[in-house]
């Protein structure tokens, strides 16, 4: 039978609690552990950290871009990149991985194989065209290999790539083991989450999905949903969150810049940073000679920044035959520095 408190009883028992008095009966309201939520201060104390910590950013290396954000992105926070197919979405991640040997990268990748997603780090790192690293590889050039093997082990160590063929023998073993599996989000939030911190003793600096139609999840439907999961993930996980994006094929002009209302992309709204990328010499508008000169260059553009004052970026980077993107900004010093007082 439930016994019934008059008004009188419950507010000396809420009384009593406040007190902390131990008079209550057991179960009663008093041994209920209470919930806590961050006060103003406490968010002004983090605020404070964030703004004095330069190093708790990720840096793209592209430093207008950067500069707009900064100095790079943070924890929790999540930037989509988008653009047509082919157009350089994963270069540009790639590129900044690069940079940054000492973050812990997941890098999820669906849509290309690991040696491919490889391959092409290590071609930026190593500065040799991807083609010509391959045939000295496929020749046993020792030299090569040598590099190969030490930048793997070494500056990409803290690099982890998980493709479409490990991700689904990663849920084997799960499955194998016991562990509840309804889909690819539980995976991936295992991997980032008891794998990583078993492995590490941390959780991921940056987690990276390439590309989010690819999470074959059918409770997910359309792309905002499923980059609204990515987005959990990578807030529960306290990381850096990158999620690819593709536009629809049919829209906008592969040489043009696209903003943040062209290309039908789908889920912007739920980004915190959004950059778009294209390929100048697929402008049609534009004539084939100016398309020539255009071939080795590609297109970046900040188009959403909830940062300060929501700085934009747009700007075109040199391709080398590395694959690695010239900064324009870094190529500026490096002519000040060549400079009559350099020489």
């Amino acid at each position: 039978m439930v016994t019934r408190l008059s008004a009188q009883e419950a507010e000396a028992r809420v009384e009593q609690a406040r007190a902390g008095s131990s008079d209550l009966p057991e179960g009663s309201a008093s041994s209920v552990t209470t919930l806590t939520l961050p006060t103003c201060l406490d968010i002004a104390e983090r605020l404070i950290e964030d703004a004095t910590d330069q190093t708790a950013r990720w840096s793209l290396g592209v430093h207008e871009i950067d500069d707009a954000l900064g100095g790079g992105l943070k924890p929790r926070e999540l930037l989509l990149v988008a653009g047509k197919a082919h157009t350089g979405k994963t270069v540009l991640l790639i590129n900044a991985v690069a940079k940054n040997p000492d973050s812990l990268v997941i890098w999820m990748t669906p849509d290309e194989p690991d040696l491919m997603v490889l391959s092409r780090i290590l071609s930026i790192r190593l500065n040799m065209n991807p083609r010509e690293v391959y045939d000295l590889a496929r020749k046993g050039d020792e030299k090569i290999l040598k590099a190969i093997r030490h930048q793997s082990e070494t500056d990409l160590r803290n690099l982890r790539i998980i493709d479409r063929a490990t991700f689904s023998k990663y849920g084997a073993q799960m499955r194998k083991q016991g562990h509840p599996v309804e889909g690819p989000v539980e995976i991936a939030d295992h991997i980032l989450g008891t794998w990583t911190h078993a492995e590490y003793g941390k959780g991921p600096d940056v987690f990276v999905w390439d590309f989010a139609s690819q999470l074959d999840d059918p409770e997910l439907g359309d792309d905002p949903a499923k980059i609204g999961a990515l987005k959990s993930l990578g807030m529960r996980h306290e990381a850096v969150t990158i999620v690819v994006h593709q536009a629809s094929r049919g829209s906008a002009n592969r040489g043009a810049a696209l903003g943040i209302e062209s290309g039908r992309f789908g889920g912007e709204d739920l980004a915190h940073f959004m950059i778009t990328v294209w390929r100048p010499h697929e402008d049609t508008t534009i004539s084939m000679e100016e398309r020539a000169t255009l071939e080795n260059f590609f297109g970046v553009a900040l188009v959403k920044n909830k940062r300060f004052d929501g700085k934009k970026v747009s700007l075109k980077m040199e391709i080398k035959p590395s694959g690695a993107l010239v900064d324009p900004y870094e190529e500026l010093r490096i002519q000040l520095r060549m400079g009559p007082d350099d020489e």
